[in-house]
């Protein structure tokens, strides 16, 4: 606050009186009422969208979703490699028979 005072101009103690006033009415009033009012309308928000998500891919949570879809990544690149395998093996097979 010290620091404040001397970048504004002001006293010290002025600077508690207005940091003392700002609080009070944070605490009592209006604004303390639009601050609540808004932070229940985010939170509702935030409870809608989650279970709007979590109805939208069949009733499972973002963290079952997300291991579903590491599981089906590493069936796919596993699948991928069989097939890398497979090519390789013909490809051997026939420079086998030309030789």
């Amino acid at each position: 606050m010290a620091r404040v005072a001397r970048e504004q101009g002001l006293s010290f103690d002025r600077i508690r009186q207005i940091k003392e006033f700002g609080l009070h009415k944070l605490r009592i009033g209006k604004a303390k009422r639009e601050l609540l009012e808004k932070f229940d309308i985010a939170e509702a928000g935030l409870y809608q969208g989650g279970l709007n998500n979590y109805r939208e891919h069949g009733f499972t949570s973002i963290m079952e979703r997300t291991a579903m879809k590491e599981i089906e990544a590493e069936e796919r690149y596993k699948q991928h490699l069989r097939g890398i395998e497979e090519r390789y093996r013909e490809r051997m097979a026939l420079s086998g028979r030309k030789s």
